[in-house]
């Protein structure tokens, strides 16, 4: 065979090894099968004594012997070699910074720092190539082959070694953003779980002693109580039906934070939803003497299908928000259809005050958990700060979105749009 075509035959082998090293990195996701095959191939294109793979602890001062791969009366040098340190071997940590393919022969005239390299390496070759292993620019750590054989008949052929070497870098660092996506997922998953278990420990021992509380007080206001007696079982009432509604948001909160929320699909009157939302929420309003009032769009049917009580929480929130923050006026509720077609509509709902309005730089934390707006003033309303919130993670689960609009002393505009079907 022609020198020609041998160099032929071996670019055609090249061109094989490393389209069947890449369709292997799109099939499998374990990295040392990878690895495992690139030294297989190494062996066929250059029938190595020995391949072997150094990378970095977790120190990044140091490099360990991870991967080898010896032919038959090779002595395998895994867990008998102590860590590689880089920094006691610059010449070597230049070239592989370089992106150089580094050339180390048996020769009896080695300088003093090649002859450290190789011993620490534990070359068994006369001739071995060590390649840089890269992943976004920076060394991770590089790969080695040890040959017996002529110099000039491998050095020509050194480009496949810098293809593999980016195949291996490549398994590395998909290696490691699939085990940094598993470690979020991980994280997010106990996260939820953590959430679950809150809103299950509130729930038990909070909520439900609060119930027989709420419970035995509307009992003693049904016996024989004097006036005194019955302003203090009022003052109690009220604070029990407080700290139930906070509790209720925090677990709501919780709930949807967790994706625990399960969403109806069933048919309802949109104008009955509105009316009985309002009722709850009416003796509030004309408390402050304020007017409370809707509208719903002529084109919009009477009957749609979704999840009513999921409706109902978000409007009544707006609307308490709205009761919080006005001292006269009213709050109105209008819904227009925003789009429609053979199976679907979306509704654009609008909750409108007459309030003491909302400062343009507080605007974009309104739906913030926890978030709230400094009232200067006569109304200093305070709450748990997870209303809004809550409204933004339900409209979002429903496929819609939530927004504000507002100004100081000019009322208040919340908006959201949400699908449902017909």
């Amino acid at each position: 065979m022609s020198i020609m075509q041998d160099y032929c035959r071996r670019n055609k082998m090249c061109e094989c090894i490393i389209s069947s090293l890449l369709n292997l990195q799109l099939e499998e996701d374990d990295a040392d099968r990878i690895i495992d095959r690139c030294f297989a191939e190494l062996s066929k294109l250059y029938h190595p004594r020995r391949c072997f793979l150094f990378l970095f602890c977790s120190l990044q001062e140091k490099l360990e012997l991870t991967h080898e791969w010896c032919e038959s009366g090779t002595f395998a040098q895994k867990g008998k070699l102590s860590d590689f340190s880089i920094s006691q071997n610059p010449w070597l940590n230049v070239r592989l910074e370089n992106n150089e393919i580094v050339e180390i022969s048996d020769s009896e005239d080695l300088s003093p720092e090649i002859t450290h390299v190789r011993e620490c390496l534990g070359l068994q070759g006369n001739l071995t190539f060590i390649v840089p292993i890269k992943s976004r620019s920076e060394v991770e750590g590089f790969l080695g082959i040890d040959i017996i054989g002529n110099n000039e008949l491998y050095s020509e052929y050194k480009e496949i070694l810098h293809k593999i070497a980016d195949v291996i870098g490549n398994t590395l660092s998909n290696q490691r953003r699939t085990a940094l996506l598993e470690s979020k997922k991980k994280d997010a998953e106990r996260r939820a779980q953590q959430k679950t278990d809150f809103a299950n420990y509130i729930s038990h021992e909070v909520r439900n002693p609060l119930t027989s509380i709420q419970s035995i007080i509307e009992v003693i206001e049904r016996s024989n109580l004097d006036n005194l007696q019955m302003e203090y079982v009022g003052i109690l009432k009220q604070a029990v039906t407080s700290l139930l509604w906070v509790v209720n948001q925090a677990l709501e909160y919780s709930r949807s934070e967790c994706g625990a929320i399960v969403l109806q699909e069933i048919p309802f009157n949109l104008k009955s939803v509105i009316t009985g939302c309002f009722d709850v929420y009416k003796e509030k309003a004309r408390q402050k003497g304020l007017s409370l009032t809707y509208g719903v769009s002529e084109n919009i049917p009477a009957e749609l299908i979704g999840d009513p009580g999921r409706l109902c929480q978000i409007i009544g929130n707006l609307v308490d928000n709205s009761i919080k923050f006005t001292q006269q006026g009213g709050i109105d509720l209008h819904v227009s259809l925003e789009h429609e077609d053979e199976k679907d509509l979306v509704l654009h709902f609008d909750v409108v005050d007459t309030g003491i309005g909302i400062p343009p730089e507080c605007i974009g934390r309104l739906f913030e958990r926890f978030s709230q707006v400094n009232t200067p003033g006569p109304c200093k309303c305070k709450g748990s700060g997870l209303g809004l919130s809550i409204c933004k993670n339900l409209v979002e689960i429903m496929g819609g979105r939530i927004f504000a609009e507002s100004a100081p002393d000019k009322g208040s505009r919340f908006s959201f749009l949400i699908k449902f079907r017909k």
